[in-house]
């Protein structure tokens, strides 16, 4: 029997033997050597381990307490572990107890619940509408229904996949945050259909390629978005005064890759600045540094400080930055 009254060195002696002999039976020292188990066990992951079990846990080594048993059962369920299970588990991991006392079989419950995906509708619906025009109106639909085992009590992050345009099905990932060390115990994923309708610029009839759009070929209507109209011109922002840079069909979302796209900012120019943050702004004379379109970002100099940096096109000679 192998004795040690320092734990470090007893980890220190454990780890020499079994180099020494792989294929030794590790015996512990007298005061280990006993587990008594319990009747009843409550577990919160998804590992039982030998801790969970037994009646003085503090009193085991940590290669013995964190032995893993088996799986936990689904969260809310419960399972029974024999005595005898828990004792194979032990020889199959070269750990020879010399009395295993207590109960002979052990009730695991498994504290949590079942989530179905949709409890998040709510939540991801408000997501979107943050980020999308507060005129739109918003559709959204959890496609997704395996339910999502949560261990425990655990405050959920949302955040979409990147690269998507709320519009579609999109992808959303759902982090379970531990409230008691702050760390992401678990993430899934669910799939979200989402549909978007905004009053778009409809074309009243065909308009010939260089034709200029006045006010009376234009109509305002609800219509479902799609990618490709994502940026289709609306009453605060219509296409009057454009050209058409090819042929418009009638009845057709007037979109930006319709119009001839003139420059709204030149290189030499000076324009105004917009900066925005946390609902305040404030605007500061530039000079443009480059030729730009609507939605384009542009290089820019402050004239006071002489720094370079973008800002994106949102008028004629007027730019826009949006400091978080």
């Amino acid at each position: 029997m192998l004795v040690s009254s320092n734990k470090t060195t007893f980890h220190k002696t454990l780890w020499m033997l079994t180099l020494l002999l792989p294929g030794m039976i590790i015996v512990l020292s007298s005061n280990q050597s006993q587990l008594i188990l319990k009747e009843k066990a409550t577990v919160w992951d998804e590992r039982i381990m030998l801790k969970d079990l037994v009646s003085t846990p503090q009193n085991l080594p940590d290669e013995l307490a964190n032995l893993i048993i088996g799986a936990s059962p689904e969260p809310g369920h419960s399972e029974i572990f024999s005595s005898t299970e828990i004792q194979q588990k032990l020889l199959a991991n070269q750990f020879n107890i010399d009395t295993i006392s207590g109960a002979k079989q052990i009730q695991v419950q498994r504290i949590g619940s079942e989530i179905e995906p949709r409890h998040f509708l709510t939540d991801i619906k408000t997501y979107i509408s943050s980020r999308i025009p507060a005129q739109e109106r918003l559709n959204v639909e959890v496609t997704s229904n395996q339910s999502i085992s949560a261990p425990k009590n655990l405050n959920w992050r949302i955040l979409p996949a990147k690269g998507q345009d709320f519009i579609g099905t999109i992808l959303f990932s759902l982090e379970g945050i531990d409230p008691e060390n702050g760390r992401v115990s678990l993430q899934r994923w669910i799939n979200v259909r989402v549909s978007r309708e905004a009053h778009l610029a409809v074309s009243n009839r065909s308009l010939r390629s260089g034709e200029e759009i006045r006010e009376d070929d234009v109509r305002f209507e609800w219509r479902e978005m799609s990618p490709s109209t994502l940026n289709a011109f609306t009453k605060s922002n219509p296409p009057f005064g454009r050209r058409a840079e090819r042929q418009i069909p009638a009845n057709q979302i007037i979109s930006p890759v319709y119009i001839r796209q003139d420059y709204l900012v030149l290189r030499g120019v000076s324009a105004t600045l917009i900066a925005r943050s946390n609902g305040v702004c404030a605007s500061t004379p530039v000079q443009v540094l480059e030729n730009g379109i609507q939605g384009q970002w542009v290089l820019i100099q402050n004239p006071r400080s002489s720094k370079n940096f973008r800002a994106k096109v949102c008028g004629k000679n007027q730019l826009e930055v949006v400091i978080q």
